[in-house]
């Protein structure tokens, strides 16, 4: 990219549309003299060594002393884009503005971070002492900062995601692939990619995008996905069907998916076929007055669910207690090549509340509940 400017009859090619204005004074050797920015017979702007400029092709500065009696008295209004709005509520009548002076017309986020949109290509970040000369048509946008302390520092997907904010161009980003935030150094990037920043085989696990509001979609190996796009908010690995048996599987709600992802990563379907189905989680937690604090978790899933419902629930390796007690209604079960320790434990299963998520809960509070007994 090449601007091409002029200072009084001296040609400058710039290969950054935001420059400083020393580098205008240092170029040109003008040292006794101010420059001034003339957008038009009405707007002449004085350009101090401090000030920032977006360049345009062609834009005309002169310097003299002489140049200063074309100063406006009043600076003729200017009017701005800020996150995608316009209008008299953002003709600004100044002729330059601090980055801190412009976030203070954004009430949501004044100590936000700030962007300048150029050309639709890319977006630079302009920081809160930055004097920056105003033009006609600029276009601005304030992200939520998120943990962010920095110029420069990575862009958080999610907390773009949460306040519908789009995220700039051509910057680092922070992605949240499952429970953990990860930086991505390119806008576009493929569902492979992502698998691999988890170091997740894409033989063994697929890849969900979610979306604001909980929709869900199937991202594919070769998909490319833009974390530039507004609502990028997270992404979910999701295991492919289980290793053993045949490919007969089963459907679980987002919901349920969301929930084992954040709460039980280590969880797996699994399937012997003729409609028998399996959930297991592994290293599933165990409360305290057991012999063990983690062991795996086994639902068995009806081909019908949700609207048929879940009961009991096996565990493998069995539990006991520690104070000696025998936990009531155990019996000795095998599924999935496994001995499972079944615990028959049961309540009224209501369509559409109930689900996986609370099935998983009623399991952690009956052993909260007899672990104490």
């Amino acid at each position: 990219m090449q601007i091409p400017i002029k200072v009084n009859d001296q040609l400058l090619i710039f290969e950054e549309k935001l420059i400083s204005a020393q580098t205008i004074y240092e170029r040109t050797k003008i040292v006794d003299e101010k420059i001034y920015f003339i957008q038009g017979e009405a707007s002449v702007v004085e350009v101090d060594f401090s000030d920032f400029l977006i360049l345009k092709d062609n834009d005309l500065f002169r310097s003299g002393s002489n140049i200063a009696d074309k100063l406006p008295s009043k600076p003729e209004p200017i009017t701005i884009c800020l996150n995608g709005k316009t209008g008299e509520d953002y003709q600004l009548h100044l002729s330059k503005i601090t980055g801190r002076g412009l976030k203070k017309s954004d009430p949501e986020f004044p100590h936000g971070r700030l962007f300048v949109s150029i050309d639709n290509e890319t977006d630079i970040e302009i920081s809160d002492d930055l004097s920056l000369i105003l033009r006609e048509d600029l276009s601005f946008f304030v992200i939520p900062s998120g943990d962010a302390k920095n110029i420069g520092d990575p862009i958080d997907l999610e907390e773009c995601s949460k306040h519908n904010r789009r995220p700039p161009r051509k910057h680092h980003y922070k992605i949240k692939i499952d429970r953990e935030k990860y930086v991505v150094s390119e806008a576009i990037i493929t569902g492979g990619q992502i698998l691999a920043i988890v170091s997740k085989d894409p033989s063994e696990w697929a890849l969900n995008q979610k979306f604001p509001g909980g929709r869900r979609a199937r991202v594919m190996i070769n998909e490319n996905v833009d974390l530039t796009k507004c609502g990028v908010e997270r992404f979910e690995t999701v295991r492919r069907q289980a290793q053993q048996g045949d490919t007969d599987t089963f459907d679980i709600t987002p919901e349920d998916m969301e929930y084992l992802n954040a709460n039980h990563p280590d969880w797996k379907k699994c399937s012997e076929g003729h409609g028998k189905y399996g959930l297991i989680i592994e290293n599933f937690f165990v409360p305290s007055g057991y012999n063990q604090t983690s062991t795996n978790l086994m639902l068995l899933i009806p081909p019908s669910y949700p609207a048929s419902p879940l009961d009991m629930f096996y565990l493998y390796p069995p539990l006991s207690k520690v104070n000696g007690i025998a936990p009531f209604n155990l019996e000795s079960e095998r599924h999935f090549d496994k001995n499972w320790q079944r615990w028959s434990r049961h309540y009224e299963w209501k369509v559409g509340k109930d689900s996986l998520v609370s099935h998983i809960e009623f399991v952690i509070t009956k052993l909260k509940e007899e672990g104490l007994q």
